[in-house]
């Protein structure tokens, strides 16, 4: 587990979060919480907050090889991704953000290091765990054994954890006789629970097929599995 800031991809998971030093990023931030705007005397007696929740991560200095390596998390104007920050409590705390890049003001130059006005900082999205349920299948269409199933069938595996984007690498439809693999058209949606297998052509009649996946899902927990059925 990350103790300091950590950063990592959607691809990558909040189980691969690195510390910034793992990350390239040999300075350390200071960081900022902005919670919003306070608003006081409404009438329930409680305060609300406009606004999102925003981390600022604020350089004294930052070398260039380092700004490159945070640059990587972020290649264009924002990236949404996970990071380790500081919270209003002072404590740190893992969230889903969008890193938004600052404009880049250099003020002087150095041998080694160069300063800038250089503080990126991340728009809150959700909290993120690093204790989930176990990952598992909680459901597959076709379920496992199912015959009978349409030729023309796209399939689906429901996981209860959100998966890392690079999971529809992980799966393939096969021929269960010969092992053959049936192309198909493999996607993951936007909750990245659900893998849709939707083959390109129509599967063989009264045939024996077999699901195979290998999924990790974003806290770095792996699950293997298979469903088998057979067409009508």
């Amino acid at each position: 587990m990350v103790e300091r800031y950590g950063i990592a991809t959607l691809a990558e998971g909040v189980g691969g979060l690195l510390s910034l030093l793992e990350a390239g990023i040999t300075q350390e931030p200071r960081g900022e919480w902005l919670e919003g705007t306070e608003i006081t005397g409404l009438s329930d007696g409680n305060a609300r907050y406009l606004g999102s929740p925003i981390a600022t991560w604020r350089f004294g200095y930052i070398r260039p090889e380092s700004r490159d390596a945070l640059r990587v998390y972020c290649p264009g104007a924002s990236e949404e991704l996970y990071v380790q920050t500081i919270n209003n409590e002072e404590e740190f705390a893992i969230y889903r953000a969008i890193l938004h890049w600052p404009e880049e003001r250099p003020r002087d130059g150095f041998d080694r290091a160069v300063k800038w006005d250089f503080a990126p900082w991340f728009l809150i999205l959700e909290s993120a765990e690093l204790a989930p349920d176990a990952l598992a299948l909680s459901v597959a269409d076709p379920l496992d054994g199912a015959t009978g199933v349409a030729v023309s069938k796209t399939c689906t595996l429901t996981f209860n954890n959100a998966l890392i984007l690079s999971m529809p690498d992980h799966v393939v439809l096969l021929k269960a006789s010969d092992g053959v693999e049936k192309a198909s058209a493999i996607t993951l949606d936007a909750t990245q629970k659900i893998i849709t297998v939707d083959p390109t052509t129509n599967m063989e009649a009264a045939t024996d097929y077999i699901l195979v996946y290998t999924v990790t899902d974003i806290y770095g927990q792996t699950l293997k599995g298979a469903v088998n059925f057979t067409t009508a």
